[in-house]
């Protein structure tokens, strides 16, 4: 009965960092106080209890820097008051806990001779204060001389005596060292940050390379502004046949196609050659979205097939990185058939054989081309393996 009332024993624990005056001689205890209540909540008065205190190092379960045991008495409260330090050592010793290393847990166990009942563990939020004498840092005798003088670090706040010791006061200091804060620290850079602290390589220099992401912008550098910025193409000059943005021109949008843009020059850049054969996809069903057959519709006929997991020449396609460029599909019908009409000038064709549209036409077939007769069918089932040709717009 009595090791089932130990068991319920509740510990309310208060540890008092000390305020009082320093003294030169390092502290031989902390002030700790206990209100011991039995299982029905009633303090526990006048009654023999010995604690277990456990110093953790860094977590709950963290090693054992020291461990001491007291036999206390509880008063007419069912309070026990004793220090921290003045008990009998199990392991280590109290004067070599060095306070500024790790944080500190303290677990409390209580035995009423049949065991010890684990109270619980805390983290010691106020750590007492650690004490080394002046001879034991060298760097800093010059100011040992100066009583009272103080000074933060980010070890602790150092507290310094006339008579030669000085007292390190940890976990303090951290309120005198606001966190770093990230930025460009290069003032030559033109988004240098004056209130950083700590340079993140985030520093952007006048006229520096750069990549903008603009496909159809060249020489591109951080321009007045601190933005990279390249200049735009002038379309107006291209050819079909004439190496650009990865490929070959095959096909300038003309009035009526989707993509046209009045004034400007858009199209079709065809890879300089072929992927090789592939099936149009592995699938019997129908694709939704997959079949449009005009200029305008090859790119999202792709996205619909690779969506649909279906593989094949589109997902091909759509995996294909070549001279940097990444966005190229698997062209319609109507595209393919001016890559079959500008085929000479793009190069890199088979002349028999027939190649893959992105254009479904129905069930588990699709139209593919025929570079021998210029002629598309619609009726090719989509398991067979035909030549396949990547395109991007420009």
């Amino acid at each position: 009965m009595k090791n089932y009332f130990l068991q319920s024993l509740v510990l309310s624990v208060t540890c008092l960092l000390i305020t009082s005056s320093l003294h030169s001689q390092s502290p031989q205890g902390i002030p700790y106080q206990a209100l011991i209540r039995d299982n029905a909540g009633a303090p526990l008065v006048n009654t023999a209890v010995t604690v277990r205190f456990t110093l953790h190092q860094n977590e709950v379960t963290g090693a054992v820097e020291y461990q001491e045991t007291q036999s206390l008495t509880t008063n007419a409260y069912g309070l026990v008051n004793t220090q921290f330090g003045q008990g009998t050592a199990v392991q280590g010793t109290f004067a070599g806990i060095v306070w500024s290393n790790t944080t500190k847990f303290i677990q409390v166990e209580a035995n009423d001779g049949s065991g010890y009942v684990d109270m619980g563990t805390q983290q010691m939020m106020s750590v007492p204060y650690a004490m080394y004498s002046g001879a034991a840092a060298t760097a800093n005798t010059a100011n040992s001389a100066n009583n009272g003088f103080s000074s933060a670090s980010t070890t602790g706040d150092t507290l310094y005596m006339a008579n030669g010791n000085f007292i390190i006061v940890p976990g303090i200091s951290a309120a005198n060292f606001p966190p770093a804060v990230l930025g460009c620290t290069d003032n030559a850079a033109c988004n240098y940050n004056s209130a950083a602290t700590q340079n993140d390589n985030s520093c952007l220099y006048l006229n520096a390379t750069c990549d903008d992401g603009n496909a159809n912008t060249i020489n591109d550098v951080i321009n007045g502004s601190c933005v990279c910025a390249g200049t735009v193409v002038n379309n107006n000059n291209v050819v079909i046949g004439q190496d650009y943005q990865g490929g070959k021109v095959a096909y300038i949008f003309q009035p009526g196609d989707a993509g046209y843009v009045a004034g400007e020059t858009h199209g079709l850049i065809a890879a300089a050659q072929n992927l090789p054969p592939y099936v149009w996809a592995y699938s019997s069903w129908d694709i939704i979205g997959a079949g449009g057959t005009g200029i305008g519709t090859g790119a999202q006929n792709t996205l619909d097939i690779v969506n649909a997991g279906c593989g094949g020449a589109a997902q091909a396609c759509a995996n294909l990185v070549l001279n940097d460029y990444s966005d190229w599909f698997l062209p319609s019908r109507d595209e393919l058939a001016q890559l079959y009409n500008n085929r000479n000038l793009i190069g890199g064709f088979q002349d028999y054989g027939a190649y893959w549209s992105s254009s479904e036409s129905y069930d588990s077939y699709a139209f593919e081309f025929d570079f021998l007769n210029g002629y598309a069918s619609g009726i090719s089932s989509e398991d067979f393996y035909n030549y396949v040709r990547a395109v991007r717009t420009f």
